[in-house]
């Protein structure tokens, strides 16, 4: 049976073998990390939240910080890179016009990002400040950001047109959604359909 692609952090935890309580442990610190930041959330508030008492939640995770490594684990060991190669393999359309391709792909990450908006905030607080957790960071995400260079390479023939610039400027766009959605506007009510096309016309016109 081939493995199964997770995109969502939520379906990843609903879909690990785990007890309801730790998996409700789990959902409530992610929510109260993303929203308070990891040092500004105490676990009495992760016992309100999950409902669990904190003698369970140290049941379950020795400290905080371990509590913090098993949300940021899933992220970094499986959705990023799974997923990532899934995608450029076999999501992406290989003889998808230029335009076409564009959209896609902007549209694809853009769900992806936004899906996992909540975890995707507590990881980039996270390596802002953790050299282990970057240093093992940057040892699983660059074969697959490599590897999408290398794909990318093949679907760009005829145009003017490298993949790394193509990247650069889909990180870029999608990075300055990523901190509109996650720091200066809320996420409720997010029109991804229209988001995404204004980021696809953008990228468009600045690559022609």
């Amino acid at each position: 049976m081939a493995e199964r692609i997770f995109e969502d952090l939520n379906d990843w935890f609903e879909h690990e073998d785990m007890t309801p309580g730790k998996r409700k442990v789990l959902k409530a610190a992610v929510e109260l990390f993303a929203t308070q930041g990891f040092d500004g959330t105490s676990t009495a508030q992760i016992s309100e939240l999950s409902e669990m008492s904190q003698g369970t939640i140290f049941k379950y995770f020795k400290t905080k910080r371990d509590l913090l490594k098993a949300i940021i684990e899933p992220l970094v060991n499986n959705l990023i890179p799974n997923y990532g190669q899934d995608f450029i393999t076999k999501q992406v359309p290989k003889d998808a016009q230029f335009e076409d391709l564009i959209r896609f792909v902007v549209r694809n990450r853009l769900e992806f990002m936004y899906t996992n908006h909540d975890v995707i905030s507590i990881f980039v607080n996270e390596i802002m400040i953790n050299d282990e957790l970057l240093a093992e960071a940057k040892e699983k995400l660059i074969p697959v950001f490599l590897h999408s260079i290398d794909t990318l390479q093949g679907m760009f023939n005829g145009i003017k047109l490298e993949p790394e610039n193509f990247i650069r400027l889909l990180a870029g766009q999608l990075l300055f959604e990523f901190m509109r959605v996650t720091r200066f506007s809320p996420a409720e009510n997010y029109d991804l359909d229209e988001v995404s096309a204004h980021i696809a016309n953008l990228m468009i016109a600045a690559l022609k």
